[in-house]
């Protein structure tokens, strides 16, 4: 194999198609688990078409090494690519989970006053009574709430995670 500029070309090539098929299976599979079945449609359709074009570059020449490392590194970095534009998009819902021992009603008092809906609930911890902050918000929110609990607790537990809503509630616009 002769590193021509043609053949870096090529892998060029090869890297940013496989790169960004990769990337936009990756989004496939976050927008599909959240049940956007209609993005999910038409991202495989240019996932399959870029996928096609690819490895038919790769298996046209099975004995180009740097193509075949080409089209390894496009997968590598479609899977990291695919997750940014995911998080940058922040499609869907997450629930939001805040413990706070000691600031839970300045916590729900500022959430609701950014227009959030909270749901309180009385629990118990390792070191005693603590307060369980539920807060569902769309995606692209989710920061401004984590800046508003830090500024009033700092030491607040906080966890997140996917939801898909069934019925109800409310989805208020800060």
């Amino acid at each position: 194999m002769i590193f021509t500029k043609e053949a870096w070309l090529a892998a060029g090539l090869i890297f940013s198609l496989r790169l960004l098929n990769t990337a936009i299976a990756t989004l496939r599979l976050m927008v599909t688990a959240r049940g956007r079945s209609n993005l999910s449609v038409v991202l495989s359709f240019f996932e399959a078409i870029l996928y096609v074009f690819t490895l038919t570059f790769v298996v046209s020449d099975l004995n180009n090494w740097l193509s075949i490392a080409a089209y390894a590194l496009g997968y590598a970095f479609g899977n990291y690519t695919g997750q940014w534009i995911d998080r940058k998009l922040a499609i869907g819902h997450i629930l939001l989970q805040v413990i706070t021992s000691t600031h839970s009603i300045s916590l729900t008092k500022a959430l609701r006053d950014a227009g959030f809906a909270v749901t309180e609930v009385d629990a118990r911890g390792k070191d005693g009574a603590v307060t369980v902050l539920k807060v569902g918000v769309i995606r692209k929110d989710q920061e401004k709430v984590r800046k508003i609990v830090t500024s009033i607790d700092p030491s607040a537990f906080v966890t997140a995670e996917s939801m898909t809503p069934m019925s109800r509630g409310f989805w208020g616009n800060p």
